[in-house]
């Protein structure tokens, strides 16, 4: 698929690509405090900028091969990384799940229910999906709040590996 531009009121949407590294490594590093203590693959950054531009070609390229769906968030500036987003392919049936990671500095700016939305909407109208996921650690409220700002139902809530994770969905 070819890679698309996607904007909302404050951000920029696009397939990452090399010329981005600076930017969002500089978003990731800034972060990293916030994120080791959520994100496993937290611990294993601060990575060289050459490994930074050789993921962001991967994602582009999973991105035109019709793989997985990553986004670097901008905002409307197009310079400033808030970080990435995404949708990811589910089987059995056709659905996607979306993901999201914000800059601590922009977390609370509602940067992350913005995009959400979006995905939301462009993964029923462009990717015709039935189903839309999202995933979130059930202690992080933050990030369980934007499925429930956005209406999606609370099919479950499962331990993952020792975390308790709440399953959201909305269908078409």
């Amino acid at each position: 698929m070819e890679p698309f531009e996607l904007h909302t009121e404050r951000c920029i949407l696009r397939a990452p690509t090399a010329w981005d590294a600076k930017e969002v490594k500089k978003a990731i590093d800034s972060s990293l405090d916030h994120l080791r203590v959520r994100m496993e693959w937290a611990h294993n950054e601060p990575e060289l900028l050459e490994e930074k531009e050789q993921r962001l070609t991967r994602m582009h390229q999973d991105f035109i091969d019709d793989i997985g769906y990553v986004f670097s968030i901008f905002e409307k500036d197009n310079i400033t990384v808030i970080w990435w987003s995404g949708l990811h392919k589910r089987w059995p049936e056709w659905t996607l799940e979306i993901w999201y990671r914000i800059r601590e500095s922009h977390i609370w700016k509602w940067f992350a229910t913005e995009v959400a939305e979006k995905l939301t909407k462009v993964a029923f109208e462009k990717f015709s999906v039935s189903t839309v996921y999202i995933k979130c650690k059930k202690a992080n409220i933050r990030s369980s709040n934007i499925p429930r700002k956005l209406w999606y139902i609370l099919e479950k809530t499962v331990d993952i590996e020792w975390i308790e994770k709440e399953i959201w969905s909305m269908s078409s």
